[in-house]
């Protein structure tokens, strides 16, 4: 048990390490410009609108999948 739990914490450090170290360099002062990128991708339309779209679906499939499972489960359920 303790070797899954040491597996898994080693996985986890190797997937959210690379992402952590992004955001903190995504932060750091380069030449004055703080939030440059931030601002560059909020003003940007195309970036603003695929964000949106993402979020849109994200949101979307979230509702289809809660819809779905809440279903078979309540099928199963109803059915033992």
């Amino acid at each position: 048990m303790k070797t899954v739990k040491v597996i898994l914490a080693a996985l986890l450090t190797i997937l959210v390490a690379p992402i952590f170290s992004i955001v903190c360099l995504s932060f750091k002062d380069t030449g004055g410009e703080f939030l440059k990128w931030y601002r560059l991708i909020l003003t940007n339309g195309d970036f603003s609108n695929a964000l949106m779209l993402s979020l849109y679906i994200s949101v979307m499939s979230t509702i289809l999948s809660l819809l779905v499972s809440t279903a078979l489960s309540l099928s199963w359920f109803h059915r033992t």
